[in-house]
């Protein structure tokens, strides 16, 4: 909170509500109606209180084990993180915050379709996202968001194993061709 300029002291319980006395908000009443004047106004914000000291991190988001859309942690991504400098990542563990300060410190990131991916906004301008999606429920919100963002921005469909918790498990000529199309050479 304290890193949008929101204090403590400025938020009060009343009536089993929380009230505020400025609220700022990115509006979203469909898929792609997000408001690019807000979106510039929370990256201007936030990329100036995000101190960091490394920023080309290559970054795989994980999610944990049994999660909905998890990614399985197979040999394409081993070489990832063993032969080409990647990291793996849980949003769910860290802060606002850390999250804010990972993502805008991060090159590129590759993660699963979610929420998760809202925290594309915080990445620098040019950085490259590549959105891991279910190829049997294709959505566009990430893209919109990634380009309001000036994002560089992929999608890689993958089969999922399973209809409720669709784990996702990509292979290496689509991961290592994408990778090119986004300067990472493999």
């Amino acid at each position: 909170m304290a890193m949008l300029g929101i204090r403590l002291e400025d938020i009060t319980f009343k009536n089993n509500c929380l009230a505020v006395n400025r609220l700022v908000h990115s509006t979203f009443c469909h898929p792609g109606s997000f408001n690019k004047e807000q979106i510039k106004q929370i990256k201007e914000i936030t990329s100036t209180k995000a101190n960091h000291t490394d920023d080309n991190k290559k970054l795989i988001i994980m999610r944990r084990k049994g999660a909905a859309r998890e990614l399985i942690r197979n040999k394409t991504v081993n070489d990832l993180i063993e032969k080409y400098g990647f990291e793996t990542v849980m949003l769910e563990n860290l802060t606002i915050e850390k999250q804010v300060k990972l993502m805008h410190s991060a090159r590129i990131v590759i993660a699963p379709h979610g929420a998760g991916l809202t925290n594309c906004v915080y990445m620098r301008k040019g950085c490259s996202l590549i959105e891991i999606m279910p190829s049997d429920s294709i959505h566009p919100l990430y893209w919109y968001l990634a380009s309001l963002s000036e994002l560089k921005y992929s999608m890689m469909p993958i089969n999922v194993k399973g209809k409720h918790r669709q784990e996702l498990e990509i292979t290496k000529e689509l991961t290592y061709d994408i990778l090119g199309e986004h300067g990472i050479k493999i």
